[in-house]
């Protein structure tokens, strides 16, 4: 498998994103005595060797949550930290599913195509798990690297806020394009949920001078973004927003829309759109 392709860029001291050929961002943080690694992508090229080429530290690795395009190289490391109410997701990464996602983004980005060979894309073994929770810490030397819960995404969605650059990452969990699927036949005790945790954490940024997040699929992002999550979800609760078709980058349905955030709150409310989904 080729690790030679990923993009790469330093945005802050130590602190590195890493571009798995237009299918998502996985982060590396190198401290003084370790390193982390936030995600492990699709696993469409050989992420640990590249990891490896890039630091000599003993280093843990760490998943925001458990979608396949986010831990779906997880396999190529022994061992990861994963939220317990997100582990069942990881029998759901096939070598068919990591497949059919990289050709359906392809679609979306086909300057990548020369980068991914479909064929070399393999099964791994299943990795260890390790448990992770809101309040965690990995302790690097120079800096402490924090996970904060953020359910909605997935029951098991974490965030990581970095104690020496004050930047967050973010995987899916506040992406301006949202998609609040996780389980619950009450849908909006759903966006309650993810209403309440969503202002708390706004709240904590603004309070701590917190940066920008750095999400699975857009880095940064831009600073209205969480806001108008949370304004939008407030508009889905009292009824002031409803939802309309809209098609917006690979999805269309019906999402809720304010500024800068799209929301679907329920996963019979959205598709991939055909277009983005011709697998060969």
């Amino acid at each position: 498998m080729r690790t030679t392709n990923y993009r790469v860029q330093e945005i802050a001291p130590g602190s590195y994103a890493i571009l798995e050929f237009g299918l998502d961002i996985m982060y590396l943080i190198v401290g003084t005595k370790r390193a982390l690694v936030i995600d492990t992508g699709t696993g469409a090229g050989n992420f640990k060797g590249f990891i490896e080429s890039k630091t000599a530290l003993p280093y843990d690795v760490t998943a925001t949550h458990g979608h396949g395009d986010h831990v779906g190289g997880a396999g190529q490391f022994e061992s990861i930290y994963i939220h317990d109410a997100d582990l069942p997701m990881l029998d759901e990464v096939t070598v068919e599913f990591r497949k059919g996602y990289c050709e359906a983004i392809l679609q979306q980005y086909p300057e990548f195509k020369g980068d991914i060979d479909l064929d070399g894309i393999a099964a791994y073994p299943k990795p260890k798990t390790l448990p992770l929770k809101g309040g965690d810490s990995f302790d690097l030397g120079d800096r402490v690297i924090t996970a904060y819960e953020a359910p909605g995404h997935t029951p098991g969605s974490v965030v990581f806020v970095d104690s020496k650059t004050k930047l967050v990452y973010s995987g899916d969990a506040y992406n301006p394009i949202f998609l609040l699927v996780m389980p619950g036949e009450d849908r909006m005790a759903v966006v309650r949920m993810f209403h309440a945790h969503a202002k708390a954490f706004l709240e904590l940024k603004q309070r701590e001078g917190l940066g920008p997040l750095y999400s699975g699929h857009d880095a940064p992002l831009p600073e209205a973004v969480l806001p108008d999550l949370v304004a939008c979800c407030e508009g889905i609760l009292d009824g002031s927003i409803r939802p309309e078709p809209t098609e917006i980058h690979i999805f269309e349905g019906q999402f809720c829309n304010y500024g800068l955030a799209h929301i679907v709150y329920d996963g019979a409310m959205f598709s991939l759109r055909k277009e983005f989904f011709k697998f060969s």
